[in-house]
Order: C-alpha cells, then sequence, then structure tokens
C-alpha cells in the first residue's frame, strides 16, 4: 500500500521540483503553497504530467510552479465571473417563465401540470410524478428562503397557493430548466423568442450553463473541461473556436450571446481581462480554453 508521509511546505515544494517544476521564486512559492493546497496545485498540473510505466514516477514538462498557480487563479476567477453573469440569466429566466405561465395559466395555474406541460411529449403518469416532486420542492423551499413579498402573502393569505411570479423566486437555475423542457411547445417558444432563439437551440444553451454553474459552485475545475455534449454553434462563432469546439470558450459564447439580448451594455471587462492575462499572446493557451487564437477574447469576442 503506497504511504502519504507528512511533507512540510518545503518539502511539497521540493517534491514539484524534483519532478521537473521550475520555481522562478522560491520565496514566493513557499507562500504560495502555504495557502493553496498541495493537491489543488496538482490537480492543475496534471495536463503538464507524464508517468513513467516503470517507476510510476509523474514527470511535469512545459510548465513552472508559477504557471500553475497562474492556472489555479485563472479557473478561480473565470468561475466567480461566469457565475455573476449566470445570474443576470438566471434571474431574467425566472421573470420571463413567470411571465409567459401567468400569462397562460393564471397566478396558480402553474401547479396544475396539465395546464402547460407537453402532454404529447409526456405521458399523463409521468407528469402527475413530475407535478407531486414540484410542489414538494415548493413546500421545502417556503420552509427554508422566503422572501418578504412571500412572508407577507402567506401572512395575509393562510391556505392560499402562492402566485407563480412570487414562486419564481424560490426556484434553482435546474428547476427552471426542468420547468422548460416540461413546458408545450407554443410556451417553449415563447420564453426562447425574449432569446431570439429556437427553442431546442436555448434549452441546450441553459444545460451547457448548468454544467459549468455546478462545477463552479463546487470549485471544480474549469478550464481544462471538454464537453461530450456539443450545443448548436452559431455560424459566427465556428470561425473563432478551435477544431475541436468542446472548450470552455462555448460556455463564454453562450453567456455573451444571451446576456446582451437581456442587457446589451453588460460589461465583460473582467472575463476578457482574465482570459488575456492567461492567454498572454500565446495561441497555444488560447486553444487550450477552446479559442481559435490569442486574438479572438481581444478583438472579437467582446467587441
Amino acid at each position: 500500500m503506497k504511504e502519504y508521509p507528512f511533507l512540510t511546505f518545503e518539502e511539497q515544494l521540493n517534491l514539484f521540483e524534483k519532478r521537473g517544476l521550475k520555481i522562478k521564486n522560491r520565496e514566493r512559492a513557499l507562500e504560495r503553497i502555504s495557502n493553496i493546497n498541495y493537491y489543488k496545485l496538482k490537480e492543475f498540473a496534471e495536463p503538464f504530467a507524464t508517468i513513467c510505466e516503470k517507476t510510476n514516477d509523474i514527470k511535469y514538462e512545459n510548465i513552472s510552479f508559477e504557471g500553475i498557480v497562474l492556472r489555479f487563479y485563472t479557473d478561480k476567477n473565470l468561475r466567480m465571473y461566469l457565475l455573476d453573469a449566470m445570474e443576470k440569466v438566471e434571474v431574467s429566466l425566472k421573470t420571463k417563465i413567470g411571465y409567459v405561465l401567468g400569462k397562460s395559466t393564471g397566478e396558480a395555474g402553474y401547479l396544475k401540470f396539465n395546464n402547460w406541460c407537453n402532454k404529447e411529449e409526456y405521458c399523463r403518469h409521468y407528469l402527475r410524478d413530475q407535478q407531486e416532486e414540484f410542489k414538494k420542492r415548493i413546500t421545502n423551499y417556503l420552509t427554508s428562503r422566503q422572501t418578504m413579498a412571500i412572508s407577507a402573502f402567506l401572512k395575509e393569505n393562510k391556505n392560499r397557493d402562492i402566485p407563480i411570479w412570487m414562486a419564481m423566486e424560490l426556484l434553482t437555475f435546474g428547476d427552471l430548466i426542468k420547468m422548460y423542457e416540461l413546458m408545450s411547445n407554443k410556451l417553449r417558444k415563447e420564453v426562447a423568442s425574449f432569446y431570439g432563439l429556437e427553442s431546442k437551440t436555448f434549452e441546450k444553451y441553459l444545460k451547457n450553463l448548468k454544467l459549468i454553474r455546478n462545477f463552479s459552485a463546487h470549485n471544480g475545475k474549469i478550464i481544462d473541461i471538454k464537453f461530450k455534449t456539443i450545443p448548436p454553434l452559431k455560424k459566427d462563432w465556428i470561425d473563432l473556436l478551435d477544431s475541436e469546439k468542446n472548450g470552455i470558450a462555448i460556455t463564454i459564447f453562450i453567456l455573451k450571446d444571451l446576456i446582451y439580448k437581456i442587457n446589451p451594455n453588460y460589461g465583460f471587462g473582467n472575463i476578457q481581462s482574465v482570459l488575456n492575462k492567461y492567454i498572454n499572446n500565446k495561441d497555444i493557451k488560447a486553444q487550450s480554453l477552446g479559442f481559435n487564437n490569442k486574438n479572438v477574447t481581444k478583438n472579437f469576442l467582446f467587441k
């Protein structure tokens, strides 16, 4: 059984160095490794690691300790700024779904899935189960995350279901996507039209955002992500993406497209700054994120 002995911060740094990581500023590196877990740094070094078949030893190539730290902070800051942008999409989606369903079914008709779900796509037994599960979630949310408006409403209306425009504020991003997935084709099209998209494309965009949101919320690494399912790509994105077209760049393009429909004046400066600092005028770094070249984030993506 392999042993994992205690190592001082100095010894952890020595181990990285022994495995091929060049250290430009040892004092600064010690400060970093004393505040960022060794295994977290090792995770960000993984794409540059090779394993010797005979000895099982790890060897790092074409990366420095400082480069690993830069990857860590790039990922951390990118997650933070993407989450902020995704919140704008979530707030907008809550408003749009609440508006469309409220107009179609009334203030409490959303609790009867037969009123608004796609009965041709889903059988009544499935929709009944989904309805009951949804009601349970609403009940649970009412005990854990009431807004001031909901509290005031329930105080005055003890035995009355909360209106959909209040209920929307309780729902998670995942709840919203599930609702959209269940909607009738007519209602799906109406919601998607606010964003200038076809309903199936819009759903796939939302699911891509949900995946990255979940990764980001749980401190998952996103700069090396390679999507197995690729959402539809707009024609003007094709030449701006790398040949694989499966990196985090796709999510950034999706966010930009949706947010500019919500707020054309939204600033992507923080995201652009993080990307350009990491790419540092190197095509290979831009391509590692899914962009075609170093100029995309400087000249095209955020113009």
